[in-house]
């Protein structure tokens, strides 16, 4: 039986014995010319009979393991796209379909009643659960909604700062490729429980339970958090108004303002422009419209191994530069096909650009003042999901909706110009 680096060969019954003494943990740990051993004493029970020494290549070990690493992460985003299109296609079903034949029905209602041809009556929700103690007021479900907007966007700050200061760039990608496939998901348990069991409260509960599991493991896990986020430089509070005024702010929010405006705008309004513009099947536009987000999550999964490579800056660059080619495939006239697939490439241009400008915020503005710009970026975010889609509504009915290509374009020069300033301002 014979180790490494060692002279002895021992006979069978030795080995099963040294085998039984490293179980039982009957040896000590030593470091012998830099690298990692096991000294393992060798013993009958009363007589000293040696000592064997087994050493371990720890560089070999550190590259096997991130071999197995990155073969667990390619098999994981190649099951990511498989979830992700058997999700379209149950998508696809459960919804789309359905909600196409709700609007048919809802514009025959109208025709008739515009007509007179019919009576409506409205009745009450008389469901005694939470969901008919709200249809009863309006006004109390945007107060629930405050509560709720304060923790996500709570949740949202701290979580993308804590990343983005003890984690690389790639985890923060993942992170977010993690956030599209829930958002994903959502949607689809909601569908189950209309299609099984036509209850949106069974679908809000279900939604609700996985809500509070996670609550209840960020709370046994604080302790965890606490001793691996200890940071060489403490997190300073600094004031609204005069986090605005650092230097570079300003062009960090924009350039998370227009990216959300980007992202959202083509979440609500590409099947529209596909149907309107393009001539496209409302059930085909409808689909491919879904495929920008497909875009967005794979792109995500995808670029944490791109930054590998590339860094913040350069992953941000490599995102506007794809969604310029999705803008300029969108507006070709020669194929319906490639306008129906930028869609794709539009999402997967916008993959790299969040989360990378999420991680390069404490590398730019310092670890004390990483979390309160993060703060005042994912507020000019959320600003960008609210106001952006509508007013491309306005615009789109006033001027028509064949300028939404132009629209993302304008943004994204924004952004471009933003981003860049950014750097010139803080390198």
């Amino acid at each position: 039986y014979y180790y490494p680096g060692s002279a002895y060969d021992f006979t069978n019954d030795a080995s099963s014995y040294i085998d039984q003494l490293s179980s039982t943990g009957n040896y000590n740990r030593i470091t012998l010319n830099g690298k990692t051993s096991k000294l393992v004493e060798l013993s009958n029970g009363e007589n000293y009979l040696c000592h064997v020494v087994i050493e371990y290549n720890m560089d070999k070990v550190v590259a096997g393991a991130t071999e197995f690493l990155k073969n667990g992460l390619i098999f994981f985003s190649i099951g990511l796209v498989l979830l992700l299109v058997l999700y379209y296609f149950l998508a696809h079903i459960f919804l789309v379909k359905n909600v196409l034949k709700l609007k048919d029905a809802s514009k025959e209602f109208s025709d008739n009643l515009n007509n007179d041809n019919i009576d409506i009556v409205i009745p009450n929700i008389k469901s005694k659960d939470e969901i008919g103690e709200l249809s009863k007021s309006f006004i109390s479900l945007c107060l629930w909604s405050i509560p709720y907007g304060l923790g996500a966007g709570l949740v949202d700050a701290v979580l993308n700062n804590y990343v983005a200061l003890h984690y690389a760039s790639r985890h923060m990608s993942w992170l977010h490729c993690m956030w599209g496939i829930g958002a994903t998901i959502g949607p689809f348990f909601m569908s189950l429980a209309l299609a099984y069991k036509n209850s949106w409260p069974l679908g809000y509960r279900s939604i609700g339970f996985i809500q509070l599991f996670l609550t209840i493991i960020l709370f046994l896990t604080l302790k965890l958090w606490k001793k691996e986020g200890k940071s060489d430089v403490e997190n300073t509070s600094t004031p609204l108004f005069e986090t605005i005024r650092i230097k570079g702010a300003i062009e960090i929010m924009l350039s998370f303002f227009c990216y959300c405006a980007i992202e959202q705008t083509c979440g609500l309004w590409a099947a529209s422009w596909l149907v309107k513009v393009k001539k496209i099947n409302e059930v085909r536009a409808a689909s491919f419209a879904s495929f920008f987000f497909l875009g967005v999550t794979v792109g995500r999964a995808l670029s944490g191994f791109i930054t590998y490579k590339l860094n913040d800056k350069q992953m941000v660059r490599l995102g506007e530069g794809i969604i310029v080619l999705g803008i300029l495939l969108m507006i070709q006239p020669f194929s319906e096909a490639l306008s129906l697939y930028s869609l794709i490439i539009i999402g997967l241009g916008c993959a790299p650009i969040y989360p990378s400008l999420m991680h390069a915020t404490p590398i730019l503005f310092g670890k004390k003042q990483s979390q309160s710009v993060m703060g005042v970026q994912m507020a000019s975010a959320y600003i960008g999901n609210i106001c952006m889609p509508p007013l491309f509504g306005i615009i789109g009915e006033k001027l028509g909706i064949g300028l939404f290509p132009i629209y993302i374009a304008v943004l994204l020069l924004v952004m471009y110009v933003m981003h860049e300033r950014l750097l010139k301002k803080r390198t």
